[in-house]
């Protein structure tokens, strides 16, 4: 994914905490044990409080292509049907 992909659209900014939070890991871990903690931080599985900011990310990506779907399977569905797009609701109170 290009840094420029990454810094838009849903889950981007859980990503982006997520790539920080794994470089912080690894730069701890380099900084007290050399190249062999840096080796080290990337086989060890990771914080669980890491791990969440990745499967939000994932999650929020996935929930936002659904409903693009739904949206757009609705949309198209009306279209062809009525030929036109639905008409703004407007409330009558």
């Amino acid at each position: 994914m290009s840094p420029k992909a990454k810094d838009i659209g849903a889950g981007a900014s859980a990503e982006s905490e997520y790539q920080r939070r794994r470089s912080a890991r690894q730069s701890r871990a380099r900084a007290r044990f050399g190249s062999l903690g840096a080796l080290l931080a990337r086989l060890l599985a990771e914080p669980q409080t890491t791990q969440a900011w990745r499967q939000g990310a994932v999650a929020e990506r996935y929930v936002a292509a659904e409903l693009q779907r739904l949206l757009r399977d609705d949309v198209v569905s009306c279209c062809c049907t009525t030929g036109s797009f639905p008409a703004a609701e407007t409330s009558t109170t």
